[in-house]
């Protein structure tokens, strides 16, 4: 299994590595911060995209061929996904600690600046969740489908806790607290495996992920809509 050596210690603990150095050389400056998440972020998608070009063109095919059965599996999984994260959340939330431990980051909304820099955020949030799918997903899980049984089920749980875990930022450094996303990261794959095409859960987890585009898309829009 020496195949998992890459995307373990490339995509959890070198994102967590990066995420951690940004951290600390933003020192709360957001430009700096989400500036060093879209380098690492855009840097190493591009590099998978290369790397499994033919995963993907192939299964986009396959997609297209069958469309009515996979915008149903689509829209199912966005729901499921929804109230997985929603339901588990609610309980694993107790497990994170109220006092903050990392900085928050945001930018105002009332201005041309802050309405990009939240667009890019959004951005950000979609290319984060391309790159999960094939990091943790594909790279972590599905490509060793045709090993043993043992081994798929182990590798799901495995790559879905390290997905959980690499946003353990995101809930203040509480490990269970990850657990709500490991959940999610079970369902997507779960999907993986039902479709056995990569796009599927790609585009779940980027439509659960691009609220936080849509909302500045619709910001940008009255903005511009006001100068008239």
């Amino acid at each position: 299994m020496t195949n998992l050596f890459k995307p373990i210690s490339i995509y959890f603990f070198g994102s967590l590595i990066w995420l951690t150095i940004a951290t600390f050389l933003a020192n709360g400056n957001a430009y700096i911060y989400f500036g060093m998440m879209l380098i690492w972020f855009l840097g190493i998608l591009t590099m998978e995209i290369k790397h499994n070009k033919s995963l993907f063109s192939n299964d986009w095919e396959v997609l297209k061929g069958h469309k009515a059965k996979n915008i149903i599996l689509i829209i199912i999984g966005l729901i499921i996904l929804q109230l997985v994260v929603s339901i588990s959340g609610d309980f694993f939330r107790q497990f994170v600690s109220e006092k903050s431990h990392f900085p928050t980051y945001s930018f105002p909304i009332n201005t041309w600046l802050g309405i990009f820099m939240n667009l890019l955020v959004g951005l950000i949030s979609v290319i984060i969740a391309f790159f999960e799918e094939v990091a943790y997903r594909y790279e972590l899980f599905y490509k060793f489908k045709n090993k043993s049984i043992i081994t798929f089920i182990s590798l799901l749980l495995l790559s879905s806790f390290l997905f959980g875990a690499s946003h353990i930022y995101n809930f203040n450094g509480s490990i269970l607290g990850t657990l709500s996303y490991a959940s999610a990261g079970l369902i997507l794959g779960l999907f993986y495996i039902i479709s056995k095409n990569i796009w599927v859960p790609i585009i779940i987890h980027v439509l659960f992920n691009s609220v936080a585009l849509i909302a500045p898309i619709f910001i940008l829009l009255f903005k511009i809509k006001s100068l008239f």
